[in-house]
């Protein structure tokens, strides 16, 4: 019949000892009947032979007297070794109770109660069932029972008190069950580091102790701690560090590889920097890490900048040219002959007229040169000017006005600016992407009779490219 009840689950052997135990122990307990439980049929001397385990292992004191008293049970040298089998079996009992059930503090306080024990008791009875009879030594023991089955089944979520901790950390000497012991815990090691003094003192009042190398092996255990987690930390950070860096590494290695790809012939920093849509002080500060961190790619930049500053030049030297011959011979205009004004440079180059003159000081004559710096002086004075052309605009305007004796111009007898030729004015500025101060050009085109629309030479270049114009 043993056997036959040892094949059941743990919680329905109890159940069976436990209706053994009360069939055994009432008034109706019988010789003469058959006893029915989970579908098992016991007879007279299976319940008391049973029983009599069942009280020993499962049952509590009063359960015990009450059944020696009725059955004459008793503790003489000739039942000794029985009764000590029969409380091994009861430790074991406990003992594979708290491995499955010992986090569940529900479990174990139903279980304490069916024993008539503490849940203290299930804890140390399971303890010196593991020492004693399993022979597992007992630093080992506390570590599966503590720390590794507890973590792993996740079922303790408070944190743990910070006495029970350093009573913990006292049972163990490797630094990796240090570690796995206070991670588990939960503990505020922030908290216990900056007020160790004072839960040093709490816990040798709790212990009633006042053994300094008791504090300083909690003190030992705790540095073991610490100092790990100070090199974690430094590593974490380095490596953050140097993760960052990296990041800033590969977009500045990204934005200077661009720079050279491109068919921009910027010749500096802030060109490409505008070119690229960036402030000038992130483009130049990808630039110094290029610099240090890649000389190689940074080499090659510096030949892409010389490279364009001789294509630009031979570019600017090239409208230089162009430039000059208008400036000398005019641009046909319906037949006849008009004047090259700032109006057509502006749609011939993308650069300014400074640098077409410096580029060309060296390569035209005397007297072409001196026509391209008038240009340029009749520029700087118009582009200076800060009058804003809406605020021309009022009313309308008459320019090429006969004069009087006076020298004061006399209305009506000149050409009228009206709306429509602002509007016109503007839109060519636009398309070209001439400066609003040279509308005095413009108006001197109207008086004129010349077509403000009206371009010597269209020099193709795309919208980047015309940034360059206010260099």
């Amino acid at each position: 019949m043993f056997e036959e009840i040892q094949k059941l689950k743990l919680e329905e052997r109890i159940k069976i000892y436990r209706s053994l135990i009360e069939i055994s122990l009432s008034k109706d307990f019988t010789n003469t009947k058959k006893y029915k439980i989970a579908k098992l049929e016991f007879s007279f001397e299976d319940v008391i032979i049973i029983t009599r385990y069942a009280i020993l292992v499962y049952g509590n004191y009063l359960e015990t007297k009450n059944y020696y008293k009725k059955f004459g049970v008793t503790t003489t040298p000739k039942n000794i070794g029985l009764i000590d089998d029969m409380r091994s079996e009861r430790q074991k009992y406990i003992y594979d109770f708290n491995e499955q059930h010992g986090t569940d503090k529900k479990a174990c306080q139903k279980f304490a109660s069916d024993l008539n024990i503490s849940l203290h008791d299930i804890k140390i009875i399971a303890k010196d069932y593991a020492t004693s009879y399993l022979k597992i030594p007992a630093e080992e023991y506390h570590w599966n029972n503590f720390v590794r089955g507890r973590k792993d089944k996740r079922t303790i979520k408070a944190k743990m008190p910070y006495t029970t901790l350093f009573d913990l950390l006292l049972m163990f000497f490797e630094e990796e069950d240090i570690m796995h012991i206070i991670e588990y815990s939960k503990v505020d090691m922030n908290k216990i580091r900056n007020e160790l003094s004072v839960h040093l003192d709490s816990y040798m009042r709790y212990k009633n102790s006042g053994s300094k190398e008791l504090k300083q092996e909690i003190v030992k255990r705790l540095q073991i701690y610490y100092n790990i987690k100070d090199k974690e930390l430094q590593l974490q950070n380095k490596e953050k560090k140097d993760e960052q860096l990296q990041q800033l590494i590969n977009t500045a290695t990204k934005t200077i590889t661009n720079s050279i790809n491109s068919d921009y012939n910027a010749y500096n920093d802030a060109q490409y920097a505008r070119y690229l849509n960036m402030p000038e002080e992130v483009y130049r500060k990808y630039m110094k890490i290029v610099e240090k961190y890649n000389p190689s790619l940074y080499k090659e930049y510096l030949m892409k900048l010389e490279s364009n500053k001789e294509t630009v030049k031979r570019k600017r030297q090239e409208i230089g040219k162009i430039v000059s011959y208008y400036l000398k011979y005019g641009v046909e205009y319906n037949g006849t002959i008009r004047n090259f004004d700032l109006i057509d440079f502006y749609a011939l180059s993308e650069y300014n007229i400074k640098d077409i003159c410096s580029e060309c000081s060296q390569i035209l004559d005397k007297e072409d040169y001196i026509k391209m710096a008038r240009l340029r002086s009749a520029n700087s004075q118009f582009i200076n000017n800060q009058v804003v052309t809406q605020r021309i605009f009022v009313g309308e305007l008459e320019v090429g006005c006969q004069k009087d004796s006076k020298g004061l111009p006399i209305k009506g007898t000149g050409r009228k600016i009206t709306k429509e030729d602002m509007e016109y004015m503007k839109e060519v500025f636009n398309k070209y992407n001439i400066p609003l101060g040279l509308y005095k050009v413009a108006f001197d085109r109207l008086k004129n009779g010349v077509d403000i629309g009206d371009i010597a030479f269209i020099y193709q270049t795309d919208k980047k490219n015309k940034k360059l114009k206010k260099d």
